[in-house]
């Protein structure tokens, strides 16, 4: 296990910005070896990590954490401002209304000019939410889990299975701007790439003789032939 935190702002040039991102972090990683008949293994590997990054102006709400600029809709291909292909009518862009919590609200000189931008913006969307006095901030929340393992076949022929799993998630905000990211990998596809279930994968199966030399290998999942194939480069070898 290993961690890490460090919460304490800190802004020595007075710039109005921390210095250093303030950090929670956790890793946790263990592993199982078993022991089996002639002289086999097998194993399990398991990570998870998880982390809290925020930098920026200093004395930020956290309760502004997801909102973003608003956009007014020029649907007019002709125009200098043509936004639809981005922009909806409520004011989100595409990239942004599925997290968007808000409209962040600009610095004006007057409260007039205030109250009749966020007239304007309520016109548009009823519902509109407001962030007042913003700060700017990097907020990046990372989530990520590892699994691999390994077994090795019970018998006196060398025959081992490897299979390894990971998921990544993160959701960073950068001031207004959302980037989302979501993999998971080592997933079974087909010998053609074809996706099984949305899955991305490629198992690889070797048999290898007493001295080590493959006598058998093939990517991909296992259709009822190459399981065929496989059994019989098990039983020559025995032969």
């Amino acid at each position: 296990m290993d961690g890490y935190y460090f919460n304490t702002e800190k802004d020595q040039d007075k710039d109005g910005y921390m210095d250093k991102t303030l950090q929670k972090r956790i890793s946790l990683f263990n592993k199982w070896d078993f022991k089996q008949k002639y002289n086999k293994t097998a194993s399990v590997s398991l990570r998870y990590y998880n982390e809290n990054r925020h930098g920026g102006e200093l004395g930020w709400n956290k309760a502004h954490r997801g909102f973003v600029d608003f956009n007014e809709l020029d649907n007019d291909v002709n125009s200098d401002g043509y936004n639809g292909d981005y922009v909806l009518p409520n004011g989100y862009t595409v990239f942004n209304s599925k997290y968007a919590k808000g409209f962040r609200v600009p610095r004006f000189e007057t409260q007039a000019e205030k109250d009749a931008w966020e007239a304007n913006v309520r016109s548009i969307n009823p519902n509109a939410v407001f962030a007042d006095d913003m700060k700017y901030q990097e907020s990046i929340y990372t989530s990520r889990f590892e699994a691999v393992g390994m077994y090795q076949l019970p018998i006196q022929e060398n025959v081992t299975f490897n299979v390894s799993y990971n998921q990544h998630d993160q959701n960073s905000a950068y001031g207004t701007e959302f980037f989302m990211a979501h993999a998971t990998g080592e997933q079974f596809t087909d010998q053609q790439g074809k996706d099984e279930k949305g899955f991305i994968a490629f198992p690889l199966w070797m048999i290898f003789d007493p001295d080590y030399k493959v006598i058998y290998r093939y990517t991909g999942l296992l259709s009822s032939e190459k399981l065929e194939k496989m059994l019989d480069a098990i039983c020559s070898e025995n032969e």
